[in-house]
């Protein structure tokens, strides 16, 4: 096919290679004076995309926090079990400085013993609980407490015990697993949540 003479017009204003497949040469996709979005247009979207984001982000994150500290529970009633079933079998629970010791990173001997088989580590801060005791005031290693802090959100803490020691209740009487958020009991056994 031979190239149309300069100022010659087809009737759609485009030329036909014959291909169908190939793209129509010289037709204006947009139209004259209308390049693309302008600034204000981008800018106003920007804006609504921004607002949106602030609404929803916080909740997300709520939700991620809410589901973390929920796993975490659930594995601590695991090892609030855990505990009650090397006591039954030994009369004293794990302790803190002598054998039988507890320990913060691995929960030994829970899990060699086959009392826990838990993964919880992986959620806590640097993968670790952050103290435990074995306080000799009911008898000795007659109660204990575990305190551990979310990965996720620092300012909550899980507090596994029974014991009226656990820093962060202390002489109140703890017999199970217990949530604190920025340091107050938030949920527990016989905690009332005002709900």
């Amino acid at each position: 096919m031979q190239d149309p003479e300069p100022g010659a017009d087809s009737a759609a204003g485009t030329q036909d290679d014959g291909d169908a497949g190939s793209a129509v040469r010289g037709e204006r996709l947009i139209p004259p004076g209308r390049a693309g979005f302008t600034l204000l247009e981008l800018m106003v979207v920007t804006v609504i995309v921004a607002v949106l984001a602030s609404f929803v982000g916080p909740r997300v994150r709520a939700v991620q926090v809410k589901a973390h500290v929920n796993s975490v529970v659930a594995d601590a009633r695991i090892l609030y079990h855990g505990f009650q079933e090397f006591y039954a079998q030994n009369l004293i629970f794990p302790n803190a400085s002598s054998a039988p010791k507890f320990d913060i990173v691995t929960f030994e001997p829970l899990r060699s013993m086959g009392f826990y088989q838990g993964n919880m580590l992986e959620r806590l801060r640097n993968n670790r609980a952050d103290a435990f005791d074995s306080p000799d005031d009911q008898g000795t290693n007659q109660e204990f407490w575990l305190q551990m802090t979310l990965k996720i959100d620092p300012s909550y803490q899980v507090v596994v015990a029974s014991s009226d020691n656990a820093p962060l209740a202390s002489g109140t009487w703890l017999d199970g697993v217990y949530v604190f958020h920025n340091g107050q009991l938030v949920a527990g056994p016989g905690v009332d949540t005002g709900g």
